[in-house]
Order: C-alpha cells, then structure tokens, then sequence
C-alpha cells in the first residue's frame, strides 16, 4: 500500500518513512517531535 507521508516525516532513502499519512506516523521527523507529532 502506497500513501504519501507527512511534510514534517523525515524522507528516509530506502527505508520505511512512515506507516500513514499523519504527522504522528512519521518513523523520524524532519525537524521536531512534539509528543507523538513532528512538527
């Protein structure tokens, strides 16, 4: 299954980068963790 991650999800190059499409899915934030949100 294919989705596009959140802006704030960090792109991980052949790797999994999120598993949904929230800002709470994210397997590492491209800037900030806000409890379970990056932001």
């Amino acid at each position: 299954e294919c989705f596009e991650c959140h802006p704030e999800c960090e792109r991980i190059e052949g790797g999994v980068t999120c598993n949904g499409s929230g800002a709470d899915t994210c397997t590492r934030c491209a800037h900030y963790r806000d409890g379970p949100h990056c932001v």
